[in-house]
């Protein structure tokens, strides 16, 4: 996940509510990275997952009405 610009000690939790883009970023991971990445299906409007347990967010692809 070096191309992307996180450094070795950064734990990455990627959520989408589509199974295929979820599918789609597991096959963009190299086994090297896989110990620091998780992936969840989830509404990103309703996490469920600790609030406060994240340093930073990162949204890129967004759509909003």
């Amino acid at each position: 996940m070096a191309r992307a610009g996180f450094n070795a000690g950064c734990r990455i939790v990627a959520v989408d509510l589509s199974q295929a883009m979820l599918e789609r970023a597991i096959r963009r991971v190299d086994s090297e990275h896989w110990g620091q990445i998780k992936v969840a299906r989830m509404d990103a409007a309703h996490l469920a997952l600790p609030s406060g347990g994240f340093d930073a967010v990162y949204v890129p692809y967004t759509m909003s009405r």
